[in-house]
């Protein structure tokens, strides 16, 4: 009898070592498939913002091809789009407004130029959460 007891004893403790451990590996695969999906949302912001200031530049290229240019115009590039706006504030200063997006992540850029001739001087690039 007593060899009969101690089979069950082991075998209900490989069940339970076993539930144990199938519900460890359940646990942290759901961190990977978690992280991996985290990763993917900070490539696609680091591509928006990419963007984003790729049409800052694109903005500040037309003003430099006319200082009086006031305006917006859209990009559709593979990984995403992006928009920017030329606001003529009158004088050397000019708001560039841009936009980024990847998919549903968004990200904003806003420069402000401090002089236009003989070169454009800015006096701020920042990133922004609206305009």
């Amino acid at each position: 009898m007593e060899k009969k007891s101690s089979g069950y004893i082991i075998l209900y403790s490989i069940v339970v070592l076993g539930s144990i451990a199938l519900a460890l590996v359940i646990y942290l695969s759901s961190f990977v498939v978690s992280d991996s999906r985290t990763n993917t949302d900070y490539q696609k912001s680091l591509q928006a913002r990419s963007l984003a200031d790729s049409c800052v530049e694109l903005g500040l290229m037309a003003i430099r091809n006319n200082t009086n240019f006031s305006g917006t115009n859209n990009f559709t590039l593979e990984q995403g789009n992006c928009t920017y706006t030329v606001i003529n504030s009158g004088g050397s200063i000019r708001e560039v407004r841009s936009t980024g997006s990847v998919g549903a992540i968004i990200r904003k850029v806003k420069v402000i130029t401090s002089q236009l001739n003989p070169q454009i001087q800015l006096s701020s690039w920042t990133e922004v959460a609206d305009f």
